[in-house]
């Protein structure tokens, strides 16, 4: 029995693959969300592995002209969970997380962009549901 070859790799593979990518940077941490493996720099997310129609890592780029540079590459599509499109989300082309040396300059560049931003406002408990 012959198995099908794709170029698009595993979800399982492009977990490991932004773990790679991801590895020597500073303050990152990971955690399951909106039911994809997630990356965070300190308490921002800036990268993900959507785990639909076959898995594709997700970038968030919130800088219009290199969000319109990754944008623009063929198979590259805006992160839409649900129908929503999710601002400055990019899904990678399914052959660039295989470009180790490419993949690492977007997930650089996410990362950083995750670092510069505010602090998240620290939510009150004092709201309780009962």
């Amino acid at each position: 029995m012959s198995q099908e070859i794709t170029s698009q790799p595993s979800v399982d593979r492009l977990k490991d693959l932004l773990n790679e990518a991801s590895d020597y940077l500073p303050e990152v941490s990971s955690r399951k969300m909106f039911g994809c493996y997630t990356l965070f720099a300190r308490d921002h997310i800036y990268a993900l592995v959507w785990p639909h129609e076959g898995g594709r890592i997700g970038l968030k780029i919130p800088d219009q002209t290199k969000y319109d540079e990754l944008i623009a590459r063929p198979g590259a599509a805006a992160w839409s969970p649900g129908g929503g499109k999710m601002g400055w989300w990019v899904l990678l082309p399914p052959g660039l997380p295989e470009d180790k040396e490419t993949l690492i300059q977007w997930v650089e560049l996410a990362h950083a962009y995750a670092l510069t931003a505010p602090p998240k406002p620290k939510r009150s408990r004092s709201k309780i549901r009962k």
